[in-house]
């Protein structure tokens, strides 16, 4: 006879974490989540750069020609 103990599946493992999905192969699920993240990125990057005022945007470099450019980008677009 087996024991209850032997039987029951550990508790401390379960569904795995994003940490771990975002180290899934280069194929299926981890391709997706790593692109989503990329993508969210991109575009909360961009939302702030909009943000800036122009006496930061002159201290980076930026004339307000390339933060419109930039920030006019589609959320997939480099």
């Amino acid at each position: 006879m087996s024991t209850i103990r032997e039987l029951s599946l550990p508790l401390s493992r379960s569904q795995p974490s994003l940490r771990e999905l975002v180290a899934l192969p280069a194929t299926g699920m981890g391709r997706i989540v790593r692109t989503a993240g990329l993508w969210y990125r991109r575009h909360n990057e961009r939302r702030a750069l909009a943000a800036l005022p122009d006496y930061l945007l002159k201290d980076i470099g930026l004339s307000d020609a390339d933060v419109w450019a930039e920030s006019r980008k589609w959320f997939w677009q480099e």
